[in-house]
Formats: C-alpha cells, structure tokens, sequence
C-alpha cells in the first residue's frame, strides 16, 4: 500500500469531511461534502458555480477532515491536491460517488444541479506525500502546535525526529503520530532546551546519527511565572524560548548548509513587538514579569534569526519564522496565571483564550510553521502569519545594528565565538 493510500485508508467508510479551500488572500473557508475513496485517490462532487470550485481552482492545495453532515470535525485533518476531473475521469468518479451514496449524490444531486441548471463538476483529491526524502528535527512537539505540525509533514512522507524532555510523553507522541499520520519514520530524541550542555548533545547526537537532517524547527518555548534560574545561571524563559534553540541552530548550522533545501524555522508570537530587553543581558528591565520574560526572549530570538539570514545570504539555506496566531495551547493556559500579565492584560487574554479554543484552532495555527518547513517560494528572513503569507516585521525588530549586539550577547551567554563555523570541540563543555 503506497502512503497516500494508507492516509486515504481512515477515509474510505467516512460518509462525509469538512473541506477546507482557501480564497486569494489565504482566509480558510469550510465546507461539509461527500466523499468517495478508491486507492490513493479521493472524489468531492459540486457545481460549476460553487465559491469552493472557484477557490479550488486559484488554490489547489486543500485540508480534508472526517466530520459530522454539519460539519463538525470528528478527527485529525490531512493536505491534499485538487484536481479538478474531465471527461472519462469525470465519469469515473462520478460513479464512484453514486455507489456510495445511490440516493443522495445518485439522483437527489444531479437532479438539484439540473434545476439550477449547474455543470456538474467532479473533483480528486490526492493526499500530500511531496516531502518523502526529507528530514525535520524539531523541538518542543509531543503537544499543541508542534505535535499537530508533525503530524501534517509525517502525513507528506517527511521522517520526523522529535526533540523532548520526557522519554514518555515523546515515545507516546511517536506512537500516537505514527498511527495517525501513516508514517513508521517518526523517533524522539530526549534534550532539555534549557540546559546548554543537553543541547550539545544533542546536536552532536544529530550530526552523528542523523546527517541527514534539513530542517530545524525550534518549537519549544517556556514560560515561568516567578524568575527561575537553571543551571547555567540563566533565566528559566530565556533559556528555553531564545538560548535553547540559538546554540541548537548555531551548532547545526554547517550541517543544513550542507543540504540543498537547508531550513531553520523558529517559532514566533506576535507579542515580540510588545518586547524589551537589555542588549547585554537579552532580559527586560524592572521587576520580573512573566509574560514581560516571555515577549521579550521571543524578540531576541526574532533579531538572531534575523542576523542569522543576513550572515547566511547565498548560501543554501533560508531562515524563516512562522507565527501561528492565536491558538489554545500551554504557553496561553500559562500565561493567565497570576504574576504572569497585568491585571488589564490578563482580562484581555482570558477573553482571547475563550476565541481560540474551538474545533480545528490547531490545524490553523500549524499553517505557518508547515507552509515555512514545505514551501519553495519563501525567502529567507520571510515572516509567516497564520495565513502563511509574508508579513512586514515590526520596526522594534528592524535594526539591524541592534540585532548584531543581540546576537553577540547570545553567543557569549551559550559560550560560542561569533564566526558562524563551529568547531567539534564546542559540541560538548564535558569530559
């Protein structure tokens, strides 16, 4: 069984889906329709006039997610190609539809689409296996977006190495991606991002193991309500949302310029923009605040990114952030305890809360960090939103002067020269 067939497999006695098409300016719109499974490939039925057979055409790429007939979702949703079918592939499909559904899509369909005098239009839907031979390594992902992110590039063929601090919640995260995605190239690896000597070892466990790594995704973000400190010395936040994954990069750095399509994604939230912080010591000024420690640690990860892409220019590899808007995971439930937010602040975040907490959020805020790890026509440097289109970075992140000392201040705090070539005695600061 090819792996489009396997992921088309949960598909084949699901009476209907939720399909989700998008309109020029990337907006999902969702939509409840039958669906006929055969081999590797899946049929939808509509008319000539319908908006989804308008957006399918600008937009062939779609999300397809076993549902209820009103269109509530009952299960994990996958990418897939739209083809829209003529003549005898047309035909077939169309039949293939009317045995599923005799009365329905057999008779009360076509008759509907002739009272209105619509042309009936017949659609394949081909699951995504476009990134079979391709290696991510990413952090923080046995929950919440991260997970779901997997999720969707093991479902396109990618091996998947995932990066946690629990041997069992990752061998659990591996077992449950590997049955939903159809995919036996999914293992764990065991770091704690905050801990600058896991990290080494980390990276040299890679470069040893995995060279065949290309994509780095630096999901993993903390976020503490009372100033800790680990055992570096260094502030718990900024350790695991900035430090963690800068000396991750930094350490990989020659080996993803070593592949064709190299890649570094790094996780980002809109409350960079709201973020301070000295240039000497990366935390912000006054009495700790958590979310203050928080914003402030994804704005330095923000301007090394940013220095990162502009050290890097001609080479292979394309440094991109990817903002998933807002999206019920722990870093929200996190942040509305006390000591965490203002108390102005914290009213606004539980009301936000309350919006992003419905069916499908995750799949959404997922798009940017899957479009940055998939997409050919990104540049480095690009900014993803939610609906994984370049966006313009606020101007508290657009000096770059700036952001060479936030940059010099990052690799003294994780102990590294400046010089973006890494040396193997740097892998570890042990024995």
């Amino acid at each position: 069984m090819t792996n489009s067939a396997a992921t088309l497999e949960h598909f084949e006695r699901q009476k209907n889906i939720l399909l989700t098409s998008y309109r020029r300016v990337g907006t999902p719109v969702y939509t409840p329709v039958n669906i006929a499974v055969e081999g590797e490939h899946a049929f939808v039925r509509t008319w000539n006039t319908a908006g989804k057979f308008k957006r399918i055409r600008h937009h062939p790429t779609v999300e397809i997610a076993p549902s209820t007939v009103f269109g509530q979702r009952t299960g994990p949703a996958i990418r897939a190609r739209a083809r829209v079918l003529e003549g005898a592939e047309a035909v077939h499909a169309g039949q293939a539809l009317d045995r599923k559904y005799p009365l329905l899509q057999g008779v009360l369909v076509p008759m509907i689409h002739r009272l209105g005098h619509y042309r009936t239009i017949h659609i394949e839907l081909t699951p995504l296996d476009d990134l079979v031979g391709r290696t991510v390594l990413i952090t923080g992902a046995t929950a919440g977006i991260g997970r779901t992110a997997v999720i969707q590039l093991a479902q396109r063929g990618a091996q998947i190495i995932i990066v946690g601090r629990s041997e069992d919640r990752g061998r659990q995260a591996v077992a449950d991606i590997s049955a939903q995605s159809h995919n036996d190239q999914v293992s764990f690896l065991q770091a704690d991002m905050g801990h600058l000597e896991s990290v080494r070892r980390l990276a040299q466990v890679v470069r040893q193991q995995y060279p065949q790594v290309d994509t780095l995704v630096n999901n993993v973000a903390g976020l503490s309500p009372t100033r800790q400190e680990t055992v570096d010395g260094l502030e718990a936040t900024l350790a695991v949302t900035h430090l963690g994954p800068f000396l991750l990069t930094r350490l990989l750095v020659p080996l993803l310029e070593e592949k064709p399509i190299g890649r570094v994604v790094n996780l980002m939230s809109g409350t960079y923009r709201f973020g301070s912080l000295d240039p000497l010591t990366l935390e912000p000024s006054g009495p700790y605040r958590g979310f203050d420690a928080y914003m402030s640690a994804k704005l330095a990860l923000l301007l090394t990114s940013l220095e990162l892409a502009r050290r890097t220019q001609g080479s292979t590899l394309r440094v991109l952030l990817a903002d998933p808007g807002g999206a019920d995971t722990d870093t929200l439930t996190v942040s509305l305890q006390p000591g965490m937010l203002s108390a102005r602040m914290r009213l606004m975040a539980t009301f936000f809360s309350l919006l992003v907490r419905r069916p499908g959020n995750l799949e959404r805020a997922a798009r940017s960090s899957v479009e940055a790890v998939t997409s050919t026509d990104l540049m480095s440097g690009d900014y993803l939103k939610a609906n994984t289109r370049p966006s313009q970075i606020a101007r508290v992140a657009q000096d770059a002067a700036f952001a060479q000392r936030v940059w010099a201040a990052s690799n003294r705090l994780v102990g590294l020269p400046d010089d973006l070539r890494v040396s193997e005695t740097l892998f570890s600061t042990q024995e």
